[in-house]
């Protein structure tokens, strides 16, 4: 597997002087960076497997309009063949990560059920993580993930969810910028 580097945001707002958010993309060793505070750093939850690689586009328009630290856990070279070692150093850099999240933003696509997504998703709410979910209108479980939400926060509005279900990747990112932007 390629070594990965610390994505910044774009030089043109380094040179404006406002400070920029940055990216941390799997598998970075020791989760480097990782040192800001838990409610200035997000992680890129959801769909990964067949689907368009969303969170990239997430990860730098976050980075570019925000001071969050970004944890994206998708590799660009990563299959079913990759070895078992590294498989399990995905699953604990993703574990860590999330844990050490104030942030988690979760997207759905429709291409595949996601199951260890909505694993996840479950256990930030446990986590009382700050949540910004998404699901494509034709995402198998959507209706499950709008009803389970609910239950969990009910009554709305609550500080970690806003009750929306967002059917683009747009909104979603609309919404982390809304919160964490400037």
């Amino acid at each position: 597997m390629g070594e990965r580097h610390e994505k910044p945001g774009t030089p043109e707002r380094a040179m404006r002087g406002m400070k920029m958010g940055r990216v941390i993309q799997s598998p970075m060793s020791g989760l480097s960076g990782a040192t800001a505070a838990a409610n200035t750093k997000l992680f890129l939850a959801g769909t990964i497997t067949g689907t368009v690689d969303w969170q990239d586009i997430a990860a730098r328009e976050i980075a570019d309009r925000s001071a969050l630290t970004v944890f994206n856990p998708r590799q660009a070279d990563w299959g079913p063949e990759a070895p078992r070692g590294d498989i399990e150093a995905q699953i604990r850099w993703e574990y860590e990560s999330l844990r050490r999240s104030g942030a988690v933003a979760f997207w759905f696509a429709k291409e595949t059920v996601a199951p260890i997504a909505l694993y996840e998703l479950g256990r930030a709410t446990e986590r009382g993580q700050k949540l910004f979910v998404g699901a494509d209108l034709a995402y198998l479980r959507r209706l499950d993930i709008e009803t389970q939400l609910l239950l969990v926060y009910a009554p709305l509005p609550t500080p970690l969810w806003s009750g929306v279900v967002h059917a683009t990747v747009k909104g979603l990112v609309n919404e982390v910028l809304s919160v964490y932007g400037r």
